[in-house]
């Protein structure tokens, strides 16, 4: 009875990290199960769970499908990259999204061709009838288009690289039509548009992080999300960063922003950094 219960602590242990398939289907839940329960006994290096074991761990899995299938009805489809990799999908009428890490769509699977977006994602739209993109802090609708929507942490940024793209802030109700090169940055206090090379917009889906007077902490925090590490920064650093880094390297990166601002990281421990002001000069 012991090493049954051991089984069954490690197997519930193991079903924590299984990623439900966007389909959504029983029979998949069960494949998946069955696939984790003999991943656990080859670890164990002991004969497989007996099925009563196996039944007992499928139904907690059923139930708590059961629960997220209420929650999220069968008609949503999510694309969620939860890493720092950068990935590409190619929608129902074949326009392009590219995610950047940590972020998500989602939309219904009739498709209308409406999603709804968290974190970051660049578009490149095919034509057709209008496709909106919704934020917690507004919408982005265009025809035939590309463009990148940023939506992290009360910051809205949306950027025109080709046909035209139309804005609306929720909270001001804030709206404007973006031609190629034209960019909006959003936050709690102001609303500003900028110029910029179209050749940069969505450049980080290669790599490139390009920024034009965006609050330093946030970009701190998009290296901390491209690199999986933890960035602390100092609560007087309120400076504004123009520039670009490149998620090739983790100190490089750090270089780039901190260079220009004077500005100075450390490392404190195993994948942890603080950021200060440069008192050496």
């Amino acid at each position: 009875m012991e090493d049954t219960n051991d089984e069954l602590d490690i197997l519930l242990s193991k079903l924590q990290t299984v990623e439900i398939p966007f389909k959504k289907d029983i029979a998949s839940v069960r494949l998946k199960i069955a696939a984790v329960a003999e991943e656990t006994s080859e670890d164990r290096k002991v004969i497989p769970l007996n099925r009563v074991l196996l039944g007992i761990a499928a139904s907690i899995v059923i139930l708590m499908v059961a629960g997220w299938l209420f929650l999220n009805p069968a008609n949503d489809v999510s694309l969620t990259n939860s890493d720092t990799s950068i990935k590409t999908a190619i929608l129902p009428d074949n326009s392009e999204v590219t995610l950047n890490a940590y972020s998500e769509i989602s939309y219904d699977k009739s498709w209308n061709r409406t999603l709804s977006l968290a974190g970051e994602a660049f578009f490149n739209v095919t034509e057709g009838k209008t496709f909106t993109v919704l934020t917690d802090a507004g919408k982005v609708q265009v025809l035939g288009t590309s463009f990148n929507v940023f939506a992290r942490d009360g910051h809205f940024v949306i950027a025109c690289k080709t046909g035209k793209v139309e804005v609306t802030i929720d909270k001001s109700g804030y709206k404007k039509v973006l031609s190629p090169g034209e960019m909006i940055q959003s936050d709690s206090k102001e609303v500003k548009t900028l110029l910029i090379n179209p050749k940069e917009i969505g450049s980080w889906s290669s790599g490139l992080f390009q920024y034009k007077g965006f609050p330093v902490k946030e970009v701190f925090k998009e290296i901390s999300r491209q690199f999986d590490v933890e960035i602390s920064v100092s609560p007087k650093i309120n400076k504004k960063f123009t520039g670009y880094f490149n998620n090739k390297k983790l100190e490089n990166a750090l270089r780039s922003v901190c260079l220009p601002l004077n500005l100075t990281f450390n490392k404190t421990s195993e994948n942890k950094y603080s950021i200060s002001e440069n008192i050496s000069n």
